[in-house]
């Protein structure tokens, strides 16, 4: 018989405890980007993207002096996404090394930006949530350790189901959408473009601080497989708070 500690049997505590060491040391890796020369690749599926017009006026004072909103049909666009973490990786020594157990659901909430030379369009980081648990608490470590800036929380509620979706934040924030996907609907193309084509992602810590990075292949319409959906009722505070 084996020897149990706290209701959990011994090997089994140990390798809880190597694996979190183990995933402790690739989010170290993958957090001193300044120290080691690394990348973080994001494999992420099911991602419902619900984008927002608002008044250029009021997404103005979200950001830097170096950034402007992005503008269509004379408004900016606030971008929420949730979505499935499929896999995470994490570039070592020039390899790929999938960082184990942490996927699930998460969601971010961005503004669609470009410099004000109007040649890196992007999105500006806000916030980002992931679904509770461990595998969501190594998730929002990460996020906190190396997205300067970022704010990273727990989810109090995460759903992702095939016609309906929820996700209420840490503050009690939350956002309700029932959908359909219309196959025989074809997509505004130009909005998909002007949405999707952001190879830049940016950061900022109140308007002192900007940094951004090119993603690869981040605009890449192989990437992409767009689907346009029915919203019978959607319901949302998300952006109040």
């Amino acid at each position: 018989q084996r020897r149990v500690h706290g209701g959990v049997p011994a090997d089994f505590s140990s390798k809880m405890k190597f694996y979190a060491a183990f995933v402790c040391v690739l989010l170290s890796i993958a957090c001193y980007r300044d120290v080691f020369a690394v990348h973080i690749r994001e494999t992420a599926t099911n991602t419902l993207w619900v984008n927002i017009p608002v008044s250029a006026e009021a997404a103005k004072q979200f950001v830097h002096p170096e950034l402007e909103p992005s503008i269509y049909n004379g408004s900016a666009w606030f971008s929420i996404m949730l979505f499935k973490i499929d896999s995470l990786e994490t570039s070592v020594f020039d390899h790929w090394v999938t960082i184990p157990g942490l996927n699930g659901l998460a969601g971010k909430i961005s503004l669609l930006v470009n410099t004000v030379d109007g040649k890196r369009p992007g999105y500006l980081m806000l916030s980002e949530d992931f679904e509770s648990g461990i595998a969501g608490s190594f998730q929002k470590m990460g996020c906190s350790k190396s997205q300067r800036g970022l704010k990273c929380f727990i989810a109090s509620k995460m759903v992702q189901e095939s016609n309906h979706a929820v996700w209420a934040t840490e503050d009690q924030a939350s956002m309700s959408v029932n959908y359909h996907v219309l196959d025989d609907f074809r997509p505004d193309e130009a909005f998909v473009k002007f949405i999707a084509d952001r190879p830049f992602k940016f950061l900022q810590e109140g308007k002192t601080w900007l940094t951004y990075a090119e993603q690869e292949e981040k605009s890449n319409p192989r990437n992409f497989d767009v689907r346009s959906v029915s919203v019978p009722s959607i319901s949302s505070d998300i952006l109040a708070k």
